[in-house]
């Protein structure tokens, strides 16, 4: 959850569960428990929402909700600050993905009669199954929040999040969250996640700023990122994503069966995907499926990469970057990205590629830049030991 609102730091200081600190000595602890009850979780959200200074009017998930009409918003409103150089450029289609199995709240104007029917506000709950070392727990991932210019700087994030957690008891029965922020607060965060970028399209990233750099050094980049090793040879490409007649219910079983299975076995924390998520992957232009083929025509490595463009809010020109956002592989994941990486810039795919800590790489091989950004992750209501960030498998959109 990225915070729209210039808000008072305080909030994130006293506002959320204190988890308190659980020292053990063993590292396969698994006394995980949710802090408040459901019924006391509600009564105190409905109390911060009954003595908040401003009331807003809202709709859950609203009849023939619109996913256009939720992307214009989130594109226009979905900015940290006023000042950011870049911004998300969100497509319906993948919108449309997000709500599944969501809460979607739309808040509208409390001003004025003349403007109540305009949409100030949005905030989206994803129900998904969380699993802490192999304990399952149902849970919301909290994202898109998002506040008209006009409607920040009145403290009205906390008041959006608390009814939030009001309809998600009430409609899900669940009481547990999980979002990223990037404000110091008084519970600790459980993931730390830094990203990092394989440089592609070296012109666009220059045009773009990108890549802050003088223009004459260009030749210099693409000498280092658009030169490839030629690595897993035996192995062949599979690319999907506008082909879809080459997707076949079996293969998708096979991808939904072997990214849980992986993930059970290499993280403490992770989503379960379902097998509706999976198969509706397939069917969205945003995702772009790598699956790495050996010479017994087995599959060895599997690589889904989210496709979002980013816009320059100075000079309004695009680049397409490239998440990579679930997986399963035998080989180091450092020499699939290379090889994708060859694949994407001879074909004309992506202009950079982007991962996270939880993709466990060889930095000190791989080549790669390290961004200045960082999601934290907090457990809403829920009491964890420490987590490594490479045993977080958790990513966002």
């Amino acid at each position: 959850m990225s915070n729209n609102e210039n808000i008072k730091i305080s909030y994130w200081k006293s506002n959320p569960l204190i988890v308190n600190e659980m020292k053990n000595n063993n590292n396969n602890l698994k006394e995980f428990v949710q802090i408040l009850s459901n019924e006391e979780l509600l009564q105190k959200v409905e109390n911060d929402i009954n003595l908040h200074k401003y009331k807003l009017n809202y709709t859950v998930n609203e009849f023939g909700l619109n996913a256009y009409k939720l992307c214009e918003f989130i594109n226009e409103n979905y900015i940290e600050k006023l000042d950011s150089k870049f911004k998300f450029v969100y497509t319906p289609d993948l919108i449309k993905y997000y709500i599944l199995n969501s809460i979607v709240i739309c808040f509208y104007s409390m001003e004025t009669n003349k403007y109540k029917s305009k949409m100030i506000g949005l905030i989206i709950g994803k129900k998904t199954k969380l699993y802490i070392n192999l304990i399952e727990k149902n849970s919301i991932e909290v994202n898109f929040l998002s506040l008209n210019i006009k409607a920040r700087n009145k403290n009205l994030t906390p008041l959006m999040i608390s009814i939030l957690i009001k309809e998600t008891i009430l409609n899900y029965s669940i009481g547990i969250a999980h979002f990223t922020i990037q404000f110091p607060i008084k519970s600790p965060h459980y993931g730390l996640k830094y990203y990092y970028h394989r440089l592609i399209n070296i012109k666009k990233l220059f045009d773009t700023e990108f890549i802050e750099d003088d223009i004459n050094n260009i030749n210099y980049y693409k000498k280092i990122y658009n030169n490839f090793q030629k690595l897993l040879p035996e192995q062949q490409i599979i690319y999907l994503n506008k082909n879809k007649f080459l997707i076949t219910d079996e293969l998708i079983n096979f991808i939904y069966k072997n990214v849980n299975i992986y993930s059970k076995f290499k993280y403490k924390i992770y989503e379960y995907r379902t097998l509706e998520e999976i198969k509706k992957m397939f069917n969205i232009d945003s995702f772009h499926h790598f699956i790495f083929i050996n010479n017994n025509n087995k599959i060895i490595n599997y690589m889904c990469l989210n496709e979002l463009k980013i816009a320059n809010t100075r000079n309004n020109l695009l680049y397409s970057n490239a998440y990579i956002y679930i997986g399963f592989y035998l080989d180091p994941i450092y020499i699939l990205i290379e090889k994708i990486s060859e694949y994407v810039y001879l074909n004309k795919i992506f202009d950079v590629i982007t991962w996270s800590d939880l993709f466990d790489n060889n930095l000190n091989i791989c080549k790669c830049i390290k961004g200045t950004g960082f999601l934290k992750y907090y457990l809403f209501n829920f009491k964890t030991c420490l987590i490594l960030n490479k045993l977080n498998g958790l990513v966002t959109l």
